[in-house]
C-alpha cells in the first residue's frame, strides 16, 4: 500500500502517529524461520519464536526512503481514522479489516498495547529495513 500511495500521491501515510516506535519484519524472514524449522523435522506441532527487525518510527522510515528512492520532498502523513479506514478500503481492504488496522494503531499510540520480550534496540531477523528497501522495495518502486 506505501509503494502505491509514494507512487501515485507523491507522499506516504497511514494512521500511525510519526514518531511511534515499531518493529518491521520482512515476511521472508517469517517463511525462512517457518521453512527452517519444519525441514529439521523437529516440529512437534507447536512452536513460538520471537522475531523482531529494526524499531523505526514513521519519521525514520520517511528518512530512509527518501534517500533510498531519491525523493528529497517525502513527506509522512498521518490520517485522521475516518480517512485512514476510507484510504484503506479505498485500496481493496475490507472495511473491518481497516477498523481493525485503525484500532490496532490507536491502542499503539495511546499505550494501551505495547511490544513484550522484545529487548531494546536489538533485533535478531537478519534483513535491516534499509536492506529491504534496496533489494524489495526500490526495484517494485522503479518497475
Amino acid at each position: 500500500m506505501m509503494l502505491l500511495m509514494i507512487k501515485s500521491q507523491g507522499f506516504m501515510g497511514t494512521r500511525p502517529h510519526r514518531t511511534l516506535n515499531s518493529r518491521w519484519l520482512q515476511r521472508a524472514t517469517i517463511a525462512a524461520f517457518a521453512g527452517d524449522l519444519l525441514s529439521a523435522q523437529k516440529f512437534t506441532g507447536h512452536a513460538a519464536q520471537d522475531l523482531y527487525g529494526d524499531q523505526l518510527s514513521f519519521n525514520d522510515i520517511t528518512a530512509i526512503l527518501k534517500t533510498k528512492l531519491n525523493i528529497p520532498g517525502l513527506k509522512y502523513m498521518q490520517f485522521p481514522p475516518q480517512q485512514a479506514i476510507d484510504a484503506m478500503t479505498g485500496m481493496g481492504m475490507s472495511r473491518s479489516m481497516a477498523q481493525g488496522m485503525v484500532e490496532l494503531s490507536e491502542s499503539l499510540g495511546k499505550g494501551k498495547l505495547h511490544l513484550t520480550n522484545v529487548p531494546d534496540g536489538m533485533p535478531n531477523a537478519p534483513t535491516r529495513f534499509a536492506q529491504f528497501v534496496d533489494e524489495v522495495f526500490a526495484p517494485a518502486f522503479r518497475a
